[in-house]
Order: structure tokens, then sequence, then C-alpha cells
């Protein structure tokens, strides 16, 4: 078998776990940082806070998806987000710049 198939193979599986659990450690999350935002099939470690760099995931249709937050140019943000249960990511501005995935305060 290809390496690269087992690879991919072996990294989807890793992201539906960590998908389970940190669904189902939501609110235990949530409590410690104050930040996770979950909504049915989707959970965003940030809780869609553009201050700090997140990761979301999703699953759908029997996949997973996974976005880790990052600066999409000196003074924007790709910010993933969870609306309506579902995956989503949108360009936000940041005032004084962003840095590691996050904007800068």
């Amino acid at each position: 078998m290809d390496t690269r198939l087992v690879g991919k193979v072996i990294l989807i599986i890793a992201l539906v776990g960590v998908f389970f659990l940190v669904s189902q450690q939501a609110d235990r999350f949530g409590s410690l940082t104050g930040k996770t935002a979950q909504d049915g099939n989707c959970a965003d470690s940030d809780g869609n806070d553009i201050f700090a760099r997140g990761v979301t995931f999703a699953i759908a249709d029997g996949s997973s998806k996974s976005h880790t937050d990052y600066c999409s140019t000196r003074d924007s943000v790709m910010e993933g987000l969870c609306a309506n249960g579902k995956f989503n990511s949108e360009q936000k501005a940041c005032a004084k710049g962003c840095a590691s995935g996050a904007c800068l305060k």
C-alpha cells in the first residue's frame, strides 16, 4: 500500500478522533478556557475570537474538516467558525495587524 495513502488515512482517523474528543469535552474545555463554541457537528476552540488562534473542527456528510486560523494578509485573519452547525471561514480585518493566526491587541 502506498505510504502516502496510509498517512492520509491515519490523518483522517486522527482528525475524526480529535473532533469527537472536542465535541464530547466541549463543555469542560469551554469552562476552562471560556472560549470553545460548539454548534451541532462543529466546534471552534476560540469561540470566533479574532485575537486568539483557534482550530475549528466539523463533520458533515461522513467527512471531517479542520481549519486552523491563519493570517491571510498582514492586516487580516482567516477565522474558522461554526454557524448553524456548519463550518465556515471568514476573512476579518485586524486593526493592529496579524501574527501567528491571530489579530494583535
